[in-house]
């Protein structure tokens, strides 16, 4: 399952014997499917959360799809309203796109004058005494 064999389980469980007293053996039983249950608790309520986030995106959809989808056979119906995209759109309807904005004017800067790189000094090595 995890990549662990029966063999490995058997020497999971000596240590495991060896390292918990016999005597504290059913009270860390006790506590570790407490924190599985907790653990597998968890785990599906986050699945239904990410299901139900899934149903309602879905549900979205296919309200948006509506419209649209009672606007494509008026376009349907118009040769010319294949060919140009523009004509399918109903002037009443309101683009979801918003307008195009006029181009911003850039004023041409000057570069920043560069400073010439220094050279670094020459490293010298002194000889060990």
């Amino acid at each position: 399952m995890f990549g662990i064999s029966f063999s490995n389980i058997i020497v999971i469980l000596l240590v495991v014997i060896v390292f918990i007293r016999p005597d504290d053996l059913p009270k860390f039983l006790r506590e570790a499917g407490r924190l599985y249950g907790k653990a597998k608790k968890l785990y599906n309520e986050i699945i239904s959360v990410k299901d139900r986030i899934i149903k309602e995106i879905d549900e979205a959809a296919t309200l948006d799809e509506a419209p649209r989808a009672a606007e494509s056979p008026k376009a349907a119906e118009s040769p010319k309203a294949a060919e140009s995209p523009k004509a399918a759109e109903s002037p009443k309807t309101p683009s979801k796109v918003p307008p195009e904005l006029p181009p911003v004017k850039e004023e041409p800067t000057e570069a920043p004058a560069r400073d010439e790189p220094k050279e670094d000094p020459p490293l010298t090595v002194s000889p060990k005494e």
